[in-house]
């Protein structure tokens, strides 16, 4: 007989059920390294999964911002979760408060980052409506263009059919005067022979 055993599946944290349950079990002092670990390993799935949708986003031209302000929370906790590994397995309950200066200067760190990232985000957004507006500017000039271009052909073509038509009528009439050259020689060469 064999017994199977169903696990249920619990999703990744959020930022603040994270920082709640980190913040807890500080105080209680009784979070266990294979907890966070587990943690630890469902969020690194989680950025994945976020780095795979912002990538196919990017590919079909959608906008990324929900997904990379999740991004941001996601490696924010794994951070976090990565920090608190390290204190449990150092087990030094007594460097928490450098552990917490730490983790304050290393969350300023990131925010100093994020703000740069963003800021560098704009200009390059900026730089890209510029480019699409030179792109579209220079696309209708050519539309004008071509449309001149198309006038102007349009004009040679006409000028072309009266230039033939005028052609046409040259050669009738050349030909209608060589016709009455012809027998005005003719009648000539009879009176030269009469006289």
């Amino acid at each position: 007989m064999v017994f199977y055993l169903q696990l249920e599946y619990v999703p990744p944290k959020s930022s603040a059920e994270v920082e709640a349950w980190i913040g807890l079990d500080i105080d209680r002092n009784n979070l266990k390294v294979d907890l966070v670990k587990e943690e630890l390993d469902k969020q690194h799935c989680l950025i994945d999964v976020l780095h795979s949708k912002i990538i196919e986003n990017h590919d079909r031209g959608f906008e990324t911002n929900d997904l990379d302000s999740q991004l941001w929370q996601v490696q924010n906790n794994i951070t976090t979760l990565k920090r608190r590994v390290k204190t449990l397995n150092e087990g030094q309950s007594g460097s928490c408060v450098n552990s917490r200066c730490i983790e304050i200067y290393e969350e300023k760190q990131l925010m100093a980052t994020q703000g740069m990232l963003k800021e560098d985000i704009r200009d390059e957004k900026r730089n890209i409506s510029e480019m699409c507006w030179k792109i579209e500017k220079n696309f209708s000039e050519s539309e004008k263009l071509s449309e001149k271009d198309q006038k102007e052909e349009e004009m040679w073509k006409e000028k072309c059919v009266l230039e033939e038509a005028a052609r046409s009528s040259l050669v009738e009439e050349i030909s209608k005067l060589r016709s009455s050259c012809a027998s005005l020689r003719a009648r000539l060469e009879m009176i030269s022979t009469e006289i």
